[in-house]
């Protein structure tokens, strides 16, 4: 493309047809191309008659009143609009366009008025008629937003192209229509195509937005040349108006390109149509560029009228409005005023939730899961107080808040207020008429400062932005591998979710993690443990000291525990002081104490079920008999549940009033019950590592001297400390995947030592793998300290936490699960039936008959005590009578054979058992679940096998019952018999 003659404005004369004042604003535009369109002028004098012919209006409608007004200073120069599309088909073919609207235009130099609509239809994109029908054809595009811009640079095409300016004049009689077939013909001769961009003028009111207003243009990237101006001259508003055009651009296919003489270039002090009279059509076409500015700033008053905005100085909420259009249609004023003496910005928002399975295991946030049902939002409200000095308060609530208006903030946003008093005396507040708007200002307002974060609501591990090294959260303490990161990790486990959330607070470092000085105080901290619970042994059953150190401790590693110990004994025999140790290592000073723990069985289950979900740890406390059986039951039942849930880590599902599934709260914390009595409940008994307590299991001499080194030495919270440091110092190295790596296989390791102990003991058909799993799991808790006494060199301490030494830690936490296994085993189901059912017998509330003689004692050559011992009685002439009900007979096995088989009915003897022992048949328990361990246990008559309730014994009978022998429910054969 060559270089292009600059375009000069025609002389007045050469719009002939036009009067002096409009041939002024007609001046960039060839009479020719001003002529194929339709230019004509209005004076004072022809209004009414044009108002008549263009339906502008009668001369009460207020567009005929604008117009009045601005021809009573000037002359008006009325412009036709031409919808693209009906040009583009007009060309195709061959029929002349008719003009969509009309514009009325004025000198704006001089009078500063925009271009008035005067008749017509809605305006669209609009292009000059004379057109030929290859412009609207794989040639580029330019779009402005002015008519008298389009014309103009139409007529800088044909200047460029050679077109000599003599030919671009007219003479007084050419018609519009011969006009606009003189220039089709120009266009067609000398601009060629390569060269010609087809003009398209956005009018003021097109939506820019409209997608299918450019499918009749759309081709596969077709250059799009954006050169709109805002009517109100301002950078942003251009801006605006371009970034608009460009998204609509984008989705039709086409390649927006951005034209030079908008936002950062001066937009307010040069437009399209100066460039083009200044530096000519080849440098304007030149300046179109790819790239589109950054968003300026916003002036206040481009706004929409009506916006309401926080003031600046943050004190007050204003609101945009305008004066009345004027006469000549001019738009008022604008100005803010302040509508609500009370102003605010919407602080941060916060999640409040658990970190997931997966973040535990991968030390990886999931920003998935960063917004959800648990935000909440805080709010700063600012105002005035009466003597001029600011007040600020804080309104914090669900994050739901922010979609009320203040005045339901309190009723339906359950929305709090930083004072008691403050804000809520303020005259204006709550904003009730034009609350929503209010609100809408204070989101708005400073958006940018706005912070989101993630307030954990669950302590121990939890990651931590920007790095895989999970953070440790207890109480107030936040343990980050680097410094700077603890600012990023909040704390969700307020006092409101969690009552004396804070004890959990454990003791602040005083010297840098693995210098001298730390190492030298984690070499005095495992002195003074070992001193306490090795050599006083407070304990007599070492196993005791290794549960509470590994308990203590468990919390330190990042898997997680399914751990319950159930400290059962006597009152006074020192579980609860037992636990309080075990609890010592969660605390910044003297907190946990035999009479003080986190948690007892007069809690809800709700309550319980929340606090094992947000703490590390936790206590449930005295399960002792109660003077009420319902009492009694209903704390058994609910202590149940919760060990069960603790060791299947499953929560608690609930739905809301619609039928909607709310949060659920899974459990995390080790658990710690203590009970004077044992668990009855086999389900129960199974899923716990059990402590046993009697009279003299405490070494008295040395009970003193532990309080003091729980209460004042805190060595042993230290510890913990230490231990998280190090398992955050593995993990830099590792990575937070190798380092869960690393201790899984430690579990695995744990599994095989804890398995090869289980191995030398008498179960039957117990098998040893949920107690293996759960000691294991317990084990875990010596790992951090192992690693941390590697590393300071500890090496009495690395002695005691040899795998197989006897008299270690690890050994004592294997024999205290070993032993709760071999007692589990030896109070199988099958073995408290067959206790149950010889008891209730011999307490006469049943009993065996002979199956052929009924009204006889069983045993007719057996003596007295051994018929006692079936059920029979004898009365005051010292016959012997039956007692209770029958729950059995004796009879034979084979004929002729001694009455040597009973047979139980199962659903008689289990009546009489439910009745007697409610505590070890529970609700729910059924006969064939119950009494069927007998026959899956051995204890069955030798020879049965177990297959059916209907027993084939004998030829031509069907029995049907539990087949044992007469010695085992005589009691002298309590052991398993062989198959």
């Amino acid at each position: 493309m060559t270089t292009s003659p600059l375009v000069h404005s025609w002389a007045a004369d050469a719009h002939s047809w036009l009067t002096a004042s409009t041939s002024s604003v007609a001046s960039p535009v060839a009479p020719l191309v001003a002529r194929a369109r339709g230019y004509r002028a209005v004076t004072e004098r022809e209004a009414k008659r044009f108002a008549r012919e263009e339906r502008v209006g009668n001369a009460n409608s207020h567009r005929y009143q604008q117009m009045s007004a601005r021809l009573r200073t000037d002359d008006l120069l009325v412009v036709p609009a031409f919808f693209a599309v009906a040009v583009a088909d007009a060309a195709r073919d061959g029929r002349p366009p008719m003009p969509s609207c009309l514009f009325g235009l004025t000198d704006a130099a001089r009078y500063e008025m925009p271009p008035l609509f005067l008749a017509g239809n809605a305006v669209d994109l609009d292009c000059h008629p004379a057109l030929p029908e290859h412009a609207f054809i794989g040639t580029p595009i330019l779009v402005v937003s002015g008519i008298l811009t389009s014309d103009a640079v139409l007529t800088a095409q044909l200047v460029h192209a050679g077109v000599d300016r003599h030919e671009l004049e007219v003479t007084a009689d050419e018609t519009v229509h011969a006009a606009r077939d003189r220039l089709r013909d120009l266009i067609t001769k000398h601009v060629p195509r390569e060269d010609l961009v087809l003009v398209l003028t956005v009018p003021a009111g097109t939506n820019l937005s409209q997608t299918y207003t450019w499918d009749r243009f759309a081709e596969a990237s077709r250059p799009v040349i954006i050169g709109l101006e805002s009517d109100r001259g301002d950078d942003w508003a251009t801006w605006h108006a371009r970034n608009t055009l460009r998204g609509t651009i984008s989705a039709a296919g086409m390649n927006p390109e951005n034209l030079n003489a908008g936002p950062g270039a001066g937009v307010t002090d040069h437009t399209v149509l100066d460039d083009l009279m200044t530096v000519g059509w080849t440098q304007l076409r030149n300046d179109a560029t790819d790239a589109f500015p950054p968003q300026p700033m916003r002036p206040r008053t481009a706004m929409t009228v009506g916006t309401r905005m926080v003031a600046d100085d943050g004190y007050s909420v204003e609101v945009l409005v305008e004066d009345p259009t004027d006469a000549y249609g001019r738009p008022g004023a604008r100005r803010w005023e302040t509508e609500t003496r009370i102003g605010g910005r919407v602080v941060k928002t916060e999640t409040y939730r658990a970190p997931t399975s997966l973040e535990r295991e991968t030390g990886i946030l999931d920003p998935a899961n960063e917004v959800g049902d648990n935000s909440r939002v805080t709010i700063e409200v600012s105002w005035l107080s009466a003597d001029g000095s600011p007040r600020v308060e804080y309104v914090t609530g669900p994050l739901k808040v922010l979609n009320y208006p203040p005045n339901r903030w309190h009723a339906d946003g359950h929305a709090s207020f930083s004072r008691a008093l403050g804000l809520l005396q303020h005259p204006e507040w709550p904003p009730v008429k034009h609350g929503r708007e209010w609100l809408s200002a204070v989101k708005a307002n400073d958006a940018a400062s706005c912070t989101q974060a993630t307030r954990w609501t669950a302590m121990g591990w939890v990651p931590t932005p920007g790095t895989d090294v999970c953070a440790y959260i207890s109480g107030l303490t936040v343990i980050t591998h680097r410094p700077a990161d603890a600012a990023r990790v909040l704390s969700g486990v307020t006092e409101e979710r969690l009552h004396g959330a804070g004890s959990f607070t454990l003791p602040e470092a005083d010297s840098a993690p693995f210098s001298d000085t730390w190492t030298a105080r984690v070499r005095e901290d495992m002195d003074s443990l070992i001193e306490h619970y090795i050599d006083l042994a407070p304990w007599k059953d070492r196993g005791i000291a290794g549960t509470v150190l590994a308990a203590g401790l468990r919390s330190s590693n990042p898997l997680p525990t399914t751990v319950v110990l159930y400290a059962q004994g006597p009152s006074g025999t020192g579980k609860s002081w037992t636990a309080s140790h075990i609890m010592g290592f969660h605390q910044a000073r003297k907190t946990w104490t035999g009479k003080h723990l986190p948690g007892n069985l007069t809690d809800t289950p709700t309550a319980t079920e929340l606090a094992l979900s947000h703490a590390p740890i936790w206590v449930l406390d005295d399960l002792a008999p109660s003077a009420s059986s319902q009492d009694s039951t209903r704390q058994q039942a609910a202590v149940g549940d919760i060990i069960r849930n603790v060791h299947n880590q499953t929560a608690k599902r609930r739905s809301s009033y619609d039928l909607k599934a709310q949060q659920t709260f899974t459990p995390q914390a080790l658990l710690i019950v203590t009970a004077e009595n044992a668990a009855t409940v086999s389900s129960v008994r199974d899923r716990t590592l059990v402590l046993n307590f009697d009279v003299g299991s405490l070494n008295s001499p040395a009970v003193d001297a532990m309080d003091e080194f729980r209460d004042k030495s805190l060595a042993a919270p230290r510890l913990l400390v230490a231990a998280v440091q190090m398992m955050q110092q593995r993990a830099s190295k590792l990575g937070w995947a190798g380092l869960v790596a690393e201790l899984e296989v430690a579990r695995t390791e744990a599994k095989a030592v804890v398995r090869r102990r289980t191995a030398t003991l008498k179960l039957g058909d117990k098998s040893p793998e949920r107690h293996v799993e759960m000691t294991a799991d317990l084990l875990l808790g010596l790992v951090p300290l192992r690693q941390l006494a590697e590393r300071v060199g500890h090496t009495r301490m690395l002695e005691l936490l040899a795998p197989g030494a006897p008299g270690s830690f690890v050994d004592g936490v294997i024999s205290v699960g070993t032993q709760s296994l071999a007692e589990m085993a030896e109070q199988s189901p099958g073995a408290i039936a067959l206790e149950s059912i010889i008891s209730v017998i011999r307490q006469g509330k049943a009993h065996l008959e002979l199956e052929n003689t009924p009204g006889d004692k069983p045993l007719p050559d057996g003596s007295d005590a051994a018929n006692r011992a079936l059920g029979w009685s004898a009365d005051a002439n010292g016959k012997l009578r039956p007692l209770g009900i029958r729950i059995g007979i004796l009879t034979y096995r084979r004929k002729g054979g001694p009455n040597d088989l009973v047979y139980i009915d199962h659903n008689a003897a289990f009546e009489v058992l439910k009745s007697t022992f409610r505590d070890t048949f529970p609700h729910g328990s059924t006969a064939r679940g119950t009494l069927g361990q007998l026959g899956s246990e051995g204890y069955w008559y030798p020879g049965i096998n177990v297959t059916s309730w209907n027993i084939k014994l004998r030829p031509g009978k069907t029995d049907r019952g539990i087949p044992l022998t007469v010695q085992t429910v005589l009691g002298e054969e309590m052991q398993q018999v062989e198959r």
